[in-house]
């Protein structure tokens, strides 16, 4: 089971948008904004272009501009915005939080970290960086550190779903299933409609022995969301515990579709070889 990662661009775009507090450049935004007519993410590039030439020290445009440039898919190009944001104000918490997530996405996890560990000197309270470190430590197999990173996120935000699931995760892997538990139904209470929190829960149930409690988070996970194919592979695994060898069959073999179209060929291959093994007993 793995930590939520579309949490990354969630709080990407989350922590994306900052207050133009300043006037001046308040007034040069809007004015641009107005030239140039309704807004694409090509001409929000072009907008922040505009605004640069007129104030090549807009610390808050280069940042806008990365945003939008790492939506677009340029990440590269969001980075050097970012880098000058954060030459022209070393205090810009967010542009480091960011930078950040953007160099995580290019595989620079080491360069990731030290970015947020920036973000959080600068903001203490930063909820969502704390989040976005405590991912990165989990896939370098720092457990411990990410569950103290979900930690300080919920004391600062108890409602904090995503940091609930993802330590439900960590304590997973440390075998700590009650305590997995006890995440997942904390989530559940936040967001009902938080499908990869039943789906947790299933695993969880499923590897106590409770095939049948697991099935019942399974229905719910897919109910909400019908292309969760890891919740159909796991619901078939659970049958085909307690006997049901067609209804087994029928999960396995819908989730081996959703993976071959989503483009998962491992997990394809494996609920393959397990429905070939169910066809077999």
């Amino acid at each position: 089971m793995k930590p939520n990662l579309s949490l990354i661009l969630f709080l990407t775009l989350s922590v994306g948008i900052t207050d133009l507090s300043t006037p001046t450049i308040a007034n040069t935004h809007t004015l641009v904004a107005q030239e140039l007519g309704e807004m694409t993410p090509s001409r929000e590039v072009q907008k922040y272009d505009r605004v640069i030439k007129l104030n090549p020290n807009d610390a808050e445009a280069y940042f806008n501009r990365g945003v939008t440039k790492y939506k677009l898919g340029d990440k590269q190009g969001a980075i050097g915005d970012f880098d000058r944001a954060i030459q022209l104000n070393p205090n810009f918490a967010n542009a480091y939080a960011l930078r950040g997530v953007t160099k995580y996405k290019l595989g620079d996890k080491q360069g990731a970290i030290a970015d947020h560990n920036r973000a959080i000197q600068l903001n203490p309270n930063f909820a969502n960086v704390y989040v976005l470190r405590g991912l990165i430590k989990d896939q370098l197999s720092d457990k411990q550190g990410a569950i103290s990173d979900y930690n300080r996120a919920i004391q600062i935000n108890p409602n904090y779903a995503d940091a609930y699931y993802n330590r439900g995760n960590a304590k997973v892997q440390l075998g700590d299933k009650q305590g997995a538990i006890s995440d997942f139904d904390q989530v559940i209470q936040i967001n009902p409609n938080f499908a990869l929190a039943y789906g947790g829960r299933g695993i969880v149930k499923a590897q106590l022995g409770d095939n049948q409690s697991a099935i019942s988070d399974y229905n719910r996970a897919i109910q909400i969301n019908p292309n969760l194919a890891e919740d159909y592979a796991n619901r078939g695994d659970a049958k085909a515990q307690l006997g049901d060898k067609q209804g087994a069959i029928s999960d396995l073999t819908k989730a081996a579709e959703l993976f071959r179209q989503q483009g998962n060929p491992d997990l394809y291959k494996r609920a393959i070889d397990l429905l070939k093994k169910i066809n077999n007993n």
